[in-house]
């Protein structure tokens, strides 16, 4: 035994007087194999005597060199709610069918990390839960809400139309939005883009989500801009609109605030309204030398045959070339000679309201029906003479 050594057969002989020393010899030698830190080791080793295994008056506690256990399943306790230990230290997991801490504080949270003690989670108020790094609350989560604090950020990975990084429902997750681009938002439908949210031009657009222009290409979809404007292109009928309460305005077009024009429909009829009320306009004496007749001859002038450039199938048409007809009806041609978008390097066209040239035609063939009356009144004379 380690830290013992017995006394000489000399000393202490067999059925002979013990005297004092020698037993107080044998008794010092006893006490230093037990010496709290000297003495006897039980670590298997000759004269150390063999390993302890089990422990506790009932040897509740199992020990051996891979595992330490209690003896019975689920009956005993690591230290108590009065006798703690101060710190325990883990080189792998820990399991356990449930974790109660502290509730702990923003400073100082229930949870952190060795390295870095001021980055964790602690209760942050009553059924709510606190994450913070380096001292500030970051993010709380109690039974209302998943907030995120100010100045904060939820990054998501960017996903795709058939794995959205957000899904809205639990039973369709390839429903919801991700990344569609470096500003650019989508919106998917069961797997497949439904949407997506322009950052470069500011758009909405549905159906073909690479165009960058309805209006132009040969793609299907639409596209809403925050300007203001929309473009729809599909095969078939574009716009629908079903007033639903009777006749009246469908469609309603202002300039600035002020209603100029709509479409109104009535039973079995649709108008193109341009507004005349007597409340927007001032009447004015006709320009010097207007003659309602000439005005025909000037507006027949400005008429030619021509064929459209892009549509040759269609064939020869008749009709008014719009910068020689804005010389003599202004009001009736829209747009600038010659415009081009200096972006896209396409041409702004002109256009004419041929409805704008009614009230000429209606003056001169008034002045005609004033001649031929005139002259049929003349003929009449001379017949009766």
């Amino acid at each position: 035994m380690s830290g013992y050594t017995r006394q000489s057969a000399a000393q202490i002989v067999t059925g002979a007087v013990a005297t004092a020393t020698p037993v107080a010899a044998e008794f010092n030698q006893l006490q230093t194999a037990f010496s709290s830190s000297t003495g006897h080791t039980h670590n298997g080793t000759g004269g150390e005597g063999a390993p302890i295994t089990v422990m506790g008056p009932a040897q509740d506690l199992i020990v051996s060199d891979v595992l330490v256990r209690p003896k019975v399943d689920d009956t005993m306790d690591l230290g108590s709610p009065t006798y703690q230990f101060k710190e325990g230290y883990f080189n792998q997991k820990v399991c356990a069918s449930k974790f109660i801490a502290d509730a702990g504080s923003l400073s100082v949270p229930s949870f952190s990390f060795g390295i870095d003690d001021n980055l964790g989670m602690y209760r942050q108020d009553t059924d709510s839960v606190g994450f913070q790094t380096d001292g500030t609350l970051r993010m709380r989560i109690n039974t209302t809400e998943v907030r995120v604090e100010t100045g904060m950020q939820v990054v998501l990975p960017d996903g795709t139309a058939a794995a959205p990084s957000i899904a809205t429902f639990a039973s369709g997750r390839n429903t919801g939005f991700y990344s569609a681009g470096t500003e650019d938002i989508g919106i998917s439908l069961g797997g497949s883009a439904f949407a997506k949210l322009d950052g470069g031009d500011n758009t909405i657009r549905l159906g073909d989500l690479t165009t960058s222009s309805f209006g132009t290409s040969g793609t299907v979809g639409v596209s809403i801009a925050d300007i203001g404007s929309i473009q729809i292109a599909r095969a078939g009928t574009v716009i629908t609109t079903n007033k639903t309460d009777g006749d009246g305005t469908s469609v309603t077009f202002n300039r600035n605030g002020t209603t100029v024009g709509t479409i109104s429909v009535a039973a079995g009829v649709t108008a193109y309204n341009t507004s005349s009320d007597y409340r927007l306009k001032t009447v004015i004496a006709a320009p010097n030398g207007y003659d309602p007749t000439e005005r025909i001859t000037d507006l027949a002038d400005c008429l030619t045959w021509f064929e459209w450039k892009d549509y040759p199938e269609v064939g020869p048409q008749f009709g008014a070339l719009a910068h020689v007809l804005s010389a003599v009806a202004p009001y009736a041609v829209s747009g600038v000679k010659d415009d081009v978008d200096v972006e896209t390097e396409n041409i702004i066209p002109q256009g004419v309201d041929w409805s704008k040239l009614i009230p000429d035609l209606i003056a001169g063939l008034n002045a005609a029906n004033q001649k031929i009356a005139d002259l049929t009144a003349r003929i009449e004379v001379l017949e009766n003479a």
